[in-house]
């Protein structure tokens, strides 16, 4: 089953339950992977799973970005709301790496690169971001691999 049916079939069950949030949340995912294959469509491109992952990807950063502006406004109700939705969405994207793992893949990478500091950034980021598809978030990557370049460029 892939990720677009397994959605379906969670909003089906959600409906039967009667979980609200769930529901709401599950349509508006269904919604956004909707309206990107129309949009795939006009451009004579076929859905991917891929396709799929960066709508729920999207929909997760819009629920984390919201949490950030309700917390300074103060509006701990809508807070709540919002990362009840940000943990269903969750069950939809893959398992994140720990930072150990995310750290032990740079490091290979900038030895197998023969990278010479931070001006070899662009480079490892492009290879980097390829290798983890999704399983780490890039503002981390990022920062890790700035970090361990700029300590390697002082030794």
């Amino acid at each position: 089953m892939d990720l677009r049916e397994k959605i379906q079939n969670d909003l089906k069950n959600s409906l039967k339950a009667g979980e609200k949030i769930r529901t709401g949340v599950l349509r508006q995912l269904i919604a956004s992977i909707h309206n990107l294959e129309i949009d795939k469509k006009a451009k004579k491109q076929d859905l991917t799973e891929a396709d799929i992952l960066g709508v729920i990807r999207k929909e997760a950063k819009k629920r984390t970005e919201a949490i950030e502006l309700f917390s300074q406004g103060k509006r701990n109700d809508l807070v709540q709301q919002e990362k009840k939705e940000l943990e269903i969405i969750q069950d939809y994207l893959p398992q994140m790496l720990p930072d150990e793992e995310i750290e032990k893949v740079i490091e290979r990478t900038i030895k197998k690169e023969m990278a010479a500091g931070p001006k070899d950034f662009g480079r490892l980021m492009g290879i980097l971001i390829k290798e983890f598809q999704g399983q780490a978030d890039a503002a981390k990557v990022s920062d890790l691999l700035k970090s361990k370049l700029a300590a390697d460029d002082k030794s």
